[in-house]
Parts: structure tokens; sequence; C-alpha cells
């Protein structure tokens, strides 16, 4: 089932960043969060762009017409300020959404601001940006807890497919250095991982990728299924996508494709993700990652405080029917 497949993978990944104990604490955050009504996760869109151009990539395919734009320190701190003003609250920061975060020039300072004040601090980057040692060394030295490298393919030949505007061999390169550069500085964290999407193209490396990480000596490497981007597409371009994408082996699929419809494997009928808060760059609001071409984007927190955002009867509207998957958002996602 691909539910238990993409959960326990999840699982894993935090069970190995932060032990048993640190798992218990980390949903018993959860739940607090949940009891007070504020978001235990908020992902903050610190650029809207990226360098590389993949096939199945919302940022790369430009599926909504919007500024391309990095946030600035100042703004972001605005944002960790409010939400720091919550008395005894510690929320993670997820520091990434449509664009390569690591494009934006006060990244360092952001990781370092947020740690410093608490916050639990992850960011997604395909490595492009990780050539230099000085900054690798900042990386390391942020206070980061979790680094995902997006690797899609444990081959020249099929990651440089996935990955158009990269090149494999210089990629594994920067995730050797890095790994070895953070046991020479003899650190915990960040916790390293190996992200790799399973698609049709991919799906047969998946056992080389696993030999090859441990290898290097990654932390971890979580395997995840692939999403179908339906923002803006009619469904012909949709199924072509898929055809050429989908996984063949259905355990790693997320999707029943039969006659010319497509339908999720196991549909959930409620959703956290309601609970938590996307932010694009911008500073406008939205429910959750799902929504990469701003259709239910809501009120501005570099406008107004974070606070009246959250508790606005507007968006508490919005993450209620996220929460009970009643937007058309949700259709396809579980």
């Amino acid at each position: 089932m691909l539910v238990n497949f993409d959960k326990i993978n999840f699982f894993k990944t935090n069970l190995k960043a932060r032990g048993p104990l640190g798992v218990i604490k980390r949903y018993l955050s959860r739940r607090l969060c949940m009891l007070r009504k504020i978001p235990y996760n908020v992902q903050i869109e610190i650029t809207n762009f990226c360098n590389l151009k993949c096939p199945y990539c919302s940022a790369s395919l430009d599926v909504v017409d919007c500024k391309k734009q990095s946030m600035s320190f100042l703004e972001f701190q605005k944002i960790v300020d409010a939400l720091k003003r919550k008395r005894l609250y510690y929320p993670t920061l997820s520091l990434y959404f449509r664009g390569e975060p690591l494009l934006n020039q006060e990244v360092i300072l952001m990781i370092e601001y947020a740690t410093g004040k608490g916050c639990d601090v992850t960011i997604s980057t395909n490595g492009s940006m990780l050539q230099k040692a000085e900054f690798r060394q900042k990386i390391l030295q942020s206070g980061l807890h979790l680094l995902i490298l997006s690797i899609d393919g444990a081959s020249k030949e099929t990651y440089n497919k996935s990955r158009v505007g990269e090149d494999f061999e210089r990629i594994i390169s920067f995730s050797k250095a890095i790994v070895a550069e953070k046991r020479a500085l003899k650190l915990r964290k960040p916790f390293i991982e190996w992200q790799y999407v399973i698609t049709r193209e991919t799906e047969a490396e998946m056992d080389a990728a696993k030999r090859m990480s441990q290898k290097i000596g990654m932390d971890n490497i979580r395997f995840k299924t692939f999403k179908l981007n339906f923002f803006g597409k009619e469904l012909a371009e949709v199924l072509s996508h898929a055809e050429k994408y989908n996984p063949i082996n259905p355990r790693y699929s997320r999707y029943t494709i039969k006659d010319n419809q497509i339908a999720l494997k196991d549909y959930l009928p409620r959703c956290e993700s309601g609970l938590n808060c996307v932010v694009y760059v911008d500073g406008s609001v939205t429910t959750c990652c799902e929504d990469v071409g701003e259709k239910h984007k809501g009120r501005n927190v570099l406008q107004d405080d974070f606070w009246s955002v959250w508790n606005s009867k507007e968006y508490k509207s919005k993450r209620k029917a996220a929460c009970h998957k009643q937007l058309d958002i949700c259709r396809y996602c579980n």
C-alpha cells in the first residue's frame, strides 16, 4: 500500500535522525500544537525559482505566472519573531517549497537565526550550490537539523534525465565532500539524507542507490513515490505524463490508472497538512504544499501579524476544508 510505503519511510527518517526519545518528543510536541491550535510546521518559501529544469517539478514547469524572487533576511526575521512571540512554542521550519532554497543569498543567516531561536530547521536542495567548501562549512555549522539532498537516480544516464541542467558526477562529489566534512568536524547534525523520487526511469536503480548512499556515508536514504502535477492541465496531458514517469511496479505508485482515468490507490478522508502553514515567498499564506498554483492564496504575514492571519476567519475556514479534504487541490493528494 502507498500509505504504508511512504509513511514507513518517513518514520524511518525520523527514527534515524532523532532516535526513539526524539520521535516521542516530536509526536508529543505535535499533539500539543494541535491542542493549542497552532501550526506544528511552518513551511517558508525563501525562493520560488530554480536553476534546474526537472521535467516533473512545478518550479521547472512554471505552473503559475508569478514574479521570480527571494525572501529577504529581514522579511524572514519578521516571520520568525512573530512565531516566537507565542509562549513555549518551538515550531519546525521547512525552508523550501517550489524553488531551490540555496539560491537565496541570505540562506545561512536565515538558518542561523531560526535555529538560534530554538526552531528545528530543514532544507531540501538539489545540491548544485554545494560546490564551494566554504559554503558547505557554513551550512554544516549553521545549526541546521536536516539537510535533504534530492538525487533521483544512481547513474549518470538516469540522473541527467531527471535533473536537467546538472550532472550526476558533480552532485555525488559534492555529497561525498559534505559528508566527509561533517565527519571531520565531528558534528552530530545536520542529519544528511538522500531523497530519491521513484519514477519509471529511477525505479530500477533503487538498490544501487542504497549501496551508493552507504558507501558515501549518508545518514539515510529515503525513497518517495512520484507525484503527478495536475495544476492547469487537461486529463490527456496528465495521462501522457503518467505514462512517461509513473513507476511500473504498483508498490511504488500512488495511482491506479485504468480506462484513461486516474485515481489514488489509497485516498485518506482526513489530512493533517491543514494544521500547518505554508508561506509563499511574497509572505502570503496557503493551506498546504499541494497548492503550488496559488489557488488558495490568502492574507500576507509580512503585511499583517502572523497570528492575526492564522486566526482569521478566512484562513481558519480554508484549513478546516483542507483537513477534511474538501478543496479542489485535495482530489489527487493523500
